[in-house]
C-alpha cells in the first residue's frame, strides 16, 4: 500500500547542486524514491521560479 507524500510545492526544502562553471541549479524532489521509477524533470523557462 503506498502512502502520499505530506510535503507540497510549498513545503518541500529548496536543494541546489553547483556546477563546474559555477552555475547554481536549485530544485524539490518529491515522492518516494524507487529503483524501477524514472524521475521527471521540468525545465523552465529563462527567469523563472520553482514555483512557475
Amino acid at each position: 500500500m503506498a502512502t502520499e507524500s505530506t510535503h507540497s510545492q510549498i513545503t518541500t526544502p529548496n536543494l541546489h547542486v553547483e556546477a563546474a562553471d559555477g552555475v547554481t541549479y536549485r530544485y524539490r524532489r518529491f515522492g518516494r524514491p524507487n529503483a524501477s521509477d524514472l524521475p521527471v524533470v521540468c525545465l523552465v523557462h529563462f527567469r523563472a521560479n520553482l514555483d512557475n
